[in-house]
């Protein structure tokens, strides 16, 4: 399995676990939130470097900085520019996919033990 696709099992699974976490743990959201956020970042920044590694493709200029200051701005702009618009545009799709289920995995589990331990 290629290093990009193994680094958006994890991202997908640190949502999993910091809704866990935090449903668990609501006084210390505002910290887990902030590690998350690391997390994110740091993933983000891999994912754009061994991506177009494995794609041999040139990293658009400003992409990397993009990701680190808000990712999600960062990403389509390495996806449009380091793609093209139309190529591009099928993998900002399948980004915003990848988001939706990101969130799912993090609001399901929070809302459910919420619901289930209140």
């Amino acid at each position: 399995m290629a290093y990009s696709r193994r680094i958006i099992i994890l991202i997908w699974l640190s949502f999993f676990v910091f809704g866990v976490l935090e449903a668990i743990l609501p006084a210390q959201a505002n910290g887990l939130s902030f590690i998350h956020g690391f997390m994110l970042i740091v993933g983000a920044v891999f994912w754009c470097a061994y991506h177009a590694e494995e794609n041999e493709i040139k990293i658009p200029r400003g992409s990397i900085l993009l990701s680190v200051l808000l990712p999600i701005i960062g990403i389509p702009y390495y996806l449009l520019r380091g793609y093209g618009f139309k190529s591009g545009g099928l993998k900002l799709l399948q980004f915003f996919g990848f988001m939706i289920i990101a969130m799912l995995l993090y609001f399901i589990p929070l809302e459910l033990i919420e619901a289930l331990f209140r």
